[in-house]
């Protein structure tokens, strides 16, 4: 790998641990970049590894990608990480002019850093919705599927926000407000995580993901100044709805919410997604909400006056039979086991 040869201006290569800051400020200036993208980000979720594979111009960094392995034994499995929003290819800004040069040198960037994206593999990775161009990983013989999450802007003008508001969903905010509902930024994770086993008890589903998994990322983020849980509870005390979001560049992730299925009538729901814009325009001009190709939660999400933004999944199978063969039988073993209750068991720890 790496075996291209580059001209004196541009060099391929993997970052190494000890210039990871100089990765963390490309990823600030680049305008693809996601906080699921920062090494301390990487470091969390990323058991099974992960290298940084960048092209420099000098000792810039004009384009960069993680690629994350999802098997601890091999690097043949090349994919995001789950509640990590976006973590396809950046970009570092354009300084050209012209629209032409702009864009020619933005197809060279790409040819050179899509050459050495391994193959062999299966590849996988969501790009950001600011990333336009996939033609070059077309002519590398990759697909596209285009997904749909919903941002909302202008979130620190409320009044705004508020009259784009389905009046169904204003209706449910002043029902909470009426029942002196309110919110809590909550440092006990054990409390949300309850909350997400109600809502996935009731969807008659168990999650994907670990709580130390969510947990972990949630810590990591509230300690780099960068994440914060929200909690709805009713004038008993009781939690009813809960929020996790992060946030980076102007831009709030709402990564994953739960709420209790037995108190759903009293407008917890569209009270906390309102409650989390107003706390979120404290640090961001927009809110991401993440998705979601699910119906119920996209007619939500509509329902907000989130505007409708396509971005990109980018996949590529060049796996040998064996390894997918292999990768069948595990995604195979992986359902029986959630089906059978024993995957929740050992690993979600309740």
């Amino acid at each position: 790998m790496l075996t291209m040869p580059m001209s004196e201006k541009y060099n391929l290569c993997f970052i190494e641990k000890t210039e990871y800051k100089k990765w963390d400020s490309f990823v600030d200036e680049s305008p693809q970049g996601c906080v699921s993208c920062y090494s301390w980000w990487l470091e969390t979720v990323c058991k099974n590894g992960f290298d940084l594979l960048v092209l420099r111009k000098g000792e810039n960094i004009v384009a960069g990608i993680p690629l994350i392995y999802s098997n601890p034994l091999s690097k043949k499995f090349i994919s995001s990480r789950e509640l990590s929003p976006f973590q396809g290819m950046m970009l570092a800004e354009t300084q050209k002019e012209k629209y032409s040069k702009s864009l020619s040198e933005e197809m060279e960037t790409l040819k050179n850093i899509i050459s050495q994206i391994p193959t062999g593999t299966r590849v996988q990775f969501n790009c950001h919705p600011n990333f336009a161009n996939w033609l070059p990983f077309f002519w590398a013989g990759f697909n596209q599927t285009t997904r749909y999450t919903y941002i909302c802007e202008n979130i620190k003008h409320p009044d705004i926000i508020w009259g784009g508001l389905r009046s169904n969903i204003r209706t449910d905010i002043n029902k909470a407000k009426k029942l002196g509902l309110n919110v809590a930024y909550e440092s006990d994770f054990g409390i949300f995580w309850d909350l997400i086993l109600k809502t996935y008890k009731r969807q008659g589903r168990r999650p994907s993901f670990t709580r130390n998994y969510l947990e972990s990322i949630y810590n990591v983020s509230y300690s780099h100044n960068a994440g914060k849980i929200i909690i709805v509870y009713g004038r008993n005390g009781v939690p009813y709805a809960g929020l996790f979001y992060v946030w980076t560049k102007n831009t709030a992730y709402f990564i994953t919410s739960g709420a209790d299925p037995e108190l759903r009538n009293v407008g917890a729901s569209s009270f906390l997604y309102w409650e989390g814009m107003l706390d979120a325009a404290k640090v961001a001009d927009r809110v991401n909400f993440c998705g979601s190709m699910i119906p119920a939660i996209e007619r939500l999400l509509r329902a907000f006056g989130a505007i409708q933004t396509p971005y990109f999944l980018i996949t590529r199978d060049t796996l040998p039979a064996f390894f997918k063969v292999l990768y069948e039988l595990k995604v195979i073993a992986g359902k029986l086991l959630r089906k059978t209750g024993l995957r929740y068991k050992s690993l979600l720890g309740s």
